[in-house]
């Protein structure tokens, strides 16, 4: 497997996980059950794996614009900050929260932190 191909999955597998977590939620015969803060705490995460992956995008297509500025790494700071909060709440969501597709979306946010990595080593 080259280089190139095991960025792809890298960058592919967050996606994928949290489309089928969010395909397992929307499935569910009731959506929001008892206790009613553990199925909001789990769409929460829902939410907040989606942003990170947003976060992420506008992060890589500001990166392409701007990627002669000197502050660039400035910015990769902040960003890479409010997506660690994000990361952060999704796994506790995941952990704390209560319905279907929990588990695909703790995967999502687990390997939605691993394409931060990519950005760390330089390859985008």
């Amino acid at each position: 497997m080259t280089l190139s191909s095991k960025i792809v999955v890298l960058l592919t597998l967050p996606h994928l996980a949290l489309g089928m977590a969010w395909v397992l939620w929307g499935r569910a015969p009731e959506k929001f059950v008892a206790p009613l803060w553990r199925s909001r705490f789990l769409f929460l995460g829902l939410v907040a794996s989606s942003l990170n992956l947003v976060v992420f995008w506008v992060y890589v297509t500001w990166l392409r614009l701007h990627h002669t500025d000197h502050f660039w790494w400035q910015v990769h700071d902040r960003f890479e900050f409010i997506s660690d909060c994000l990361i952060g709440f999704a796994i506790l969501a995941a952990v704390l929260g209560k319905g279907r597709g929990r588990i695909a979306m703790g995967c999502a946010a687990v390997t939605a932190y691993f394409i931060w990595v990519v950005g760390h080593i330089g390859i985008l």
